[in-house]
């Protein structure tokens, strides 16, 4: 499979949705909300591009309804729901967001719904739209209800972009979703549409790294040709999202926003105040409304928790009280960024590396509530996703060592299993591992980062595995190079201690402290024991520069498949394939589950060994 390739034209009618007039729907997808709830979001109307003051669209020009039942042929149910646009303003002075050439943005109105009380392992039907203009019908499978014996398919993508080799994952992740008698989830490990490696002028360079995050800006149009792009999965399946790099997308407004696309497109279900039934009767009719206050939580672009909306209709006037939430208010969690949903046997988290996560923090403190709280004879399976990895053999290796070292201990205490991860454009699974070292007791981590974003490959596959990187036995046979020592190692920036909370920057909001992408090799022979990026650690079980997905197949409380699907030749290979068993017995960390990696595919779930200590092996099986 090509290892990078450019940006798909966003000109395309599939992307485009130069089809898309007036009110008709785009953009379609779907989101947990908390057991039995689904959020559906899309978007109407047409975004607006341009330098200096744009004209935005008024979101509550637009109704937002639903109509869903059982039944393609009777969509009997009919659920409003709220709409808002947002803007992306950049500093037409600062030469890395585009200088005078810079393209301000205003969004479609994007509209969120929520469903509740949805029966479990149901097929559902349903149309978006105004009430007058609706979509075509799609259809989803509502996600099982929390539960220890049944089964359950994941989905796993991170950093999938938009390029050619997006478009393979697509159609191979649309297989697998399809190759399943449950009801799929998406688990998504952060790193969208790439839109902040375009230059705010529309245009973008390949090879486009260098671009993300706060040192430039970033080209909006992106995320709705993305979001079109992706429809044909979300609209379907429901995806659970967390954030990264990619998403930060600073912007120059007064506020200095980060984060603010991903939030606007991927986030709420509402909660009204007297009463749903008095704002659904006043915003039927033309109304205007204003927003009485807002208070964003930190320093960080997060849309306020809780907001004063006042509707006027005809004279009347009604203040209501809105909660906006993702999953994370039906965790308990007062951040948009991390969160956790049940879904059948599993527990997933979601944390983030750009909130602070040192001991004592709110992501840390909820965590260890939320984990303590976890009723293992009903979700047996624990899961985390963050973006950045704790373990890693790339070019990330120890970037985000202090979030490790706070969060760590505290993962294993409460028995994690399996940890998923992006951001590295590469795949590969550890051993169960706890602070570097193979250990039964603890996690298996899986880095996912390899969706197919236009960035390429990571280092592993090309200048990385070079003889400058190869261990200190290539140097003493007389040939070039050797492993790095830590003092000619690449420093990487790491969070710790929150320096000075009114900066608005993730990458200073934490003292830097320098960590090492190599330091050293395995045997310690010459310098620091380690490892090189040639040399392989113990713990790192399997890893390959290729691009594709994963899926996770819950057998029951005990067993699970991982399977990673390589996109090779367009082809979709079944590249490295493990069951991981949760023995019940062995680990008192994890009272009654751990997971170790046994041998062969062949066993059925019944027969599958369940070895005492450490028993991992690599598996993986090419083809």
């Amino acid at each position: 499979m090509r290892s990078n390739s450019s940006f798909l034209n966003l000109n395309d009618p599939t992307f485009a949705g130069a089809n898309a007039t007036g009110n008709q729907p785009t953009q379609v997808h779907l989101s947990p909300a908390g057991t039995n709830s689904l959020n559906i979001m899309w978007a109407t109307g047409q975004y607006q591009s341009g330098q200096g003051a744009l004209s935005a669209l008024n979101p509550n020009a637009t109704a937002s309804t639903v109509m869903y039942g059982t039944s393609a042929s009777s969509l009997t149910s009919k659920v409003s729901g709220t709409s808002e646009i947002y803007n992306q303003i950049y500093n037409l002075t600062v030469a890395g967001n585009g200088g005078s050439t810079a393209l301000n943005y205003t969004s479609p109105v994007l509209h969120t719904v929520v469903l509740t009380n949805l029966t479990p392992n149901t097929k559902y039907y349903y149309q978006v739209g105004d009430g007058t203009t609706f979509s075509s019908t799609f259809n989803f499978t509502s996600l099982a209800a929390p539960s220890a014996t049944a089964p359950q398919r994941f989905l796993l993508i991170a950093d999938w972009g938009l390029s050619q080799n997006s478009s393979v994952t697509l159609q191979h992740i649309l297989q697998s979703a399809a190759n399943t008698t449950t009801a799929p989830a998406v688990l998504y490990i952060a790193d969208f549409c790439y839109a902040d490696t375009w230059y705010t002028n529309g245009t973008v360079l390949v090879p486009n790294t260098g671009l993300e995050g706060l040192i430039s800006g970033t080209y909006q149009p992106v995320w709705d040709a993305w979001q079109r792009f992706i429809q044909p999965l979300v609209s379907n399946v429901p995806m659970l999202a967390c954030t990264g790099n990619h998403e930060i997308e600073a912007q120059s407004d007064a506020a200095d926003s980060m984060f603010k696309s991903v939030q606007a497109r991927w986030k709420i279900d509402i909660v009204f105040t007297p009463s749903m039934d008095d704002y659904k009767a006043n915003m039927r009719n033309d109304v205007s409304a204003s927003f009485l206050s807002c208070t964003p939580p930190h320093p960080f672009y997060v849309p306020a928790l809780h907001h004063d909306i006042r509707v006027t209709n005809n004279g009347k006037s009604l203040k209501f009280h809105i909660a906006m939430q993702m999953p994370s208010n039906a965790s308990n969690s007062p951040s948009y960024f991390f969160h956790s949903q049940a879904v059948g046997p599993a527990h997933v988290i979601n944390l983030s590396p750009y909130v602070d996560y040192t001991p004592g923090s709110a992501q840390w403190q909820w965590l260890a509530e939320d984990l303590a709280g976890i009723n293992r004879s009903v979700t047996p399976w624990v899961i985390v996703d963050i973006h950045n990895p704790w373990y890693t053999t790339d070019t990330s290796y120890k970037e985000f060592e202090q979030m490790r070292t706070s969060m760590e201990p505290l993962t294993y205490k409460h028995g994690v299993d399996i940890f998923y991860y992006g951001h590295v454009h590469a795949y590969e699974r550890t051993h169960p591992v706890y602070d570097y070292t193979i250990d039964p007791c603890g996690a298996v981590h899986i880095t996912i980062g390899d969706g197919g974003n236009s960035e390429g490959l990571s280092f592993l596959a090309s200048n990385k595995m070079s003889p400058e990187y190869e261990d200190t036995s290539y140097a003493q046979n007389g040939l070039a190079g050797g492993c790095p020592t830590p003092a000619n190692s690449s420093v990487r920036p790491s969070y710790i201690i929150p320096n000075n909370p009114t900066i608005s920057d993730p990458w200073s909001f934490y003292k830097r402290t320098l960590t090492f992408q190599a330091d050293g090799n395995s045997t310690g022979t010459g310098n620091p024991a380690g490892y090189c990026y040639n040399e392989q650690p113990a713990w790192s079980a399997y890893r390959e520069p290729s691009f594709g997905h994963g899926t996770l197949d819950i057998i029951n409380a005990t067993t699970a498949l991982w399977q990673w699907h390589r996109n090779q030749d367009n082809n979709l290979v079944t590249a490295d394939a493990v069951y991981i068993v949760r023995n019940t017995a062995l680990c008192p960390n994890k009272a009654n589950s751990w997971p170790i990696v046994t041998t062969g595919l062949v066993p059925t779930a019944e027969s599958a060994p369940a070895p005492a200590g450490d028993a991992v092996t690599n598996t993986a099986t090419s083809g």
